[in-house]
């Protein structure tokens, strides 16, 4: 199943009409809410279609929707911590820095930007996981949907996560609003401009669907207990 929701999201984002330049500067920008359940997502979905996170539309050169599975693990070696994605006998590595929170205003919105580096894909028993301590981990499956910018220049996805730890019960439904990237050959927009605009979507999400609830609690804080689950025994 991992391996599937894999091939159909590249499959997917190879339908992309224009060339994307995703990231900006190495730095991951998202916020993030916790949501009722998973069903939310087709209503999220059909809101930006109808105009309803306006200013905001869901992007007309890529409409779809796309799904993605793993296994979690976070490891710990002799340089830091690090994620591990699994699917099936492969895994894709992030390290990811500690958050900063660029704007916060509790009970409104949080934008956290956090330096994020990728690894290609490598086995799951190979290195740097074989020589790793490892700490938790959890099932992730994921859908996506993109909207853009008044200019139609910037993209940002909205993700319904969910998670569930391996060694508890709890689960975690999360709606992520991350920035994208931009279109080329579009200029990279100031962070100023990321953070603006990744806090007026999540005020229109909100707006549309009040019970999203906005956290700064990423998943490993989650699985260790901090914020939205009990700590474990």
């Amino acid at each position: 199943r991992y391996r599937t929701y894999h091939h159909l999201r590249q499959y997917r984002l190879r339908q992309l009409t224009r060339p994307l330049q995703p990231g900006l500067g190495g730095c991951e920008y998202e916020a993030k809410l916790v949501a009722p359940s998973g069903d939310l997502f087709p209503q999220l979905k059909a809101a930006a279609r109808a105009g309803d996170l306006a200013p905001f539309t869901l992007c007309p050169d890529f409409p779809y929707s796309t799904e993605s599975a793993s296994i979690n693990r976070y490891y710990r070696d002799a340089v830091g911590e690090f994620k591990a994605m699994l699917r099936g006998g492969t895994a894709r590595v992030v390290w990811k820095g500690t958050p900063a929170r660029v704007m916060a205003g509790p009970p409104d919105v949080t934008v956290l930007k956090r330096r994020e580096v990728k690894q290609e894909a490598v086995s799951a028993w190979g290195e740097p996981m074989r020589s790793a301590a490892l700490m938790g981990e959890l099932n992730r499956e994921k859908k996506t949907f993109w909207v853009q910018d008044p200019s139609g220049s910037r993209l940002y996805r909205i993700n319904l996560d969910y998670s569930q730890g391996f060694d508890f019960p709890d689960v975690l439904f999360q709606v992520e609003v991350e920035y994208g990237g931009r279109w080329l050959p579009c200029p990279p927009p100031d962070e100023a401009v990321v953070v603006r605009e990744l806090v007026a979507l999540v005020r229109a999400l909100r707006r549309r669907f009040p019970q999203l609830t906005p956290t700064p609690v990423t998943k490993w804080d989650w699985l260790q207990g901090v914020g939205t689950k009990p700590p474990r025994p």
